[in-house]
């Protein structure tokens, strides 16, 4: 049901695009674009809110962009590809949303910073199948309806860089991440966000925390892997149906909580064998953080699914898109005037 409903809104969101304009960026020399910078075409008048920019892997970063406009920026994956000896990916140091860009998507990126919220009423926005080594960061501005989906984070989510200025956030959603050892989620206390099917790790007897001065959020289905919980700061918040392992005890003071386990989740690979111990916030792609058929996870969400990460999610490669699979032509002898017939068979990708 959840991955039907997943591709059925992307696949909406190309149809509903189709009649807006698509543009290619890139500073690639081996790959041709329209616009060599995403800055570059932002700014040209041809480009407008609703179209779709196609952004290629390169070697080197593209600008620092404060985007104005709504737009679907569509990146090839974070992960890298190798060409002519070198591996190349797209890659942003700092993204900067204004309300005038509310309603953009950003797929598919590596944010060597962040994610910056840069004024009040940026809203309806969705960051899909990034990698962020500086998290998300709202500011003390007041938004509403996010989606932060199938990212991997290095570092926190919060209002600014772990200080609380009045943040008023609605209706945010943060699921289906990976969360690195210093990747934390912090300091929201008004409004209304939800922290669900989200994997937090950390090293064996790191136990960093995983949430930092918050309150009254909805944080359901997780696995806190050698995360801690502060014994102060969290107030509020409904702590349901989660997965605690080696967290040295888990306090849960001043706060609603029922249907958690501590237990290990036993996940597909991680750390690896072949991998060895996990020391830092670097996420490796062979890592499989769904897990096996025999966890305590396994049909324990709240919502019938497992605990953690859904079995839908796809957090490396390219962004989780459909794509024409078919054309067929159904009537190739066509009379003057008359309109041209296609069938299309579109598929998206298989679970990673």
């Amino acid at each position: 049901m959840v991955k039907i409903f997943t591709a059925s809104v992307v696949f909406f969101l190309l149809i509903f695009n189709a009649k807006a304009a698509i543009w290619t960026v890139s500073k690639n020399p081996g790959i041709h674009g329209m616009f060599s910078e995403i800055t570059e075409a932002q700014a040209d008048a041809r480009v407008q809110p609703g179209d779709t920019l196609m952004v290629s892997r390169a070697s080197a970063a593209y600008a620092t962009v404060t985007l104005t406009k709504s737009l679907v920026i569509l990146g090839e994956g974070y992960n890298s590809l190798k060409e002519q000896g070198n591996f190349l990916r797209p890659t942003i140091n700092i993204m900067i949303l204004r309300a005038s860009a509310s309603g953009t998507v950003v797929m598919g990126f590596h944010f060597t910073n962040r994610i910056e919220v840069g004024q009040a009423g940026t809203n309806d926005i969705v960051i899909r199948n990034c990698r962020v080594n500086r998290g998300v960061w709202f500011q003390s501005h007041t938004v509403t309806n996010w989606l932060i989906e199938e990212n991997v984070f290095e570092s926190q989510i919060s209002t600014i860089d772990g200080i609380l200025r009045g943040l008023n956030a609605n209706n945010v959603i943060i699921r289906n991440n990976v969360f690195g050892r210093d990747a934390r989620i912090s300091d929201f206390k008004n409004g209304t966000v939800n922290v669900s099917h989200n994997v937090f790790v950390s090293a064996a007897g790191d136990k960093r925390a995983a949430l930092v001065n918050c309150e009254n959020l909805l944080v359901t289905n997780n696995i806190f892997y050698r995360r801690s919980f502060p014994t102060t700061g969290l107030r509020g918040n409904v702590i349901t149906n989660n997965i605690f392992f080696e967290t040295a005890g888990t306090e849960l003071l001043d706060n609603t909580s029922s249907g958690n386990i501590e237990a290990d989740p036993q996940f597909i690979q991680f750390p690896g064998e072949a991998n060895g111990d996990f020391a830092g916030n670097v996420i490796i792609k062979d890592w499989n953080f769904k897990v096996q058929p025999g966890s305590p996870a396994v049909g324990a969400a709240t919502d019938g699914d497992n605990i953690g990460l859904m079995d839908f999610v796809i957090l490396y490669g390219p962004p989780f898109l459909p794509y024409v699979s078919g054309l067929t032509i159904l009537n190739p002898t066509l009379p003057n005037g008359s309109e041209l017939s296609i069938q299309l068979k579109v598929k998206y990708p298989e679970n990673n």
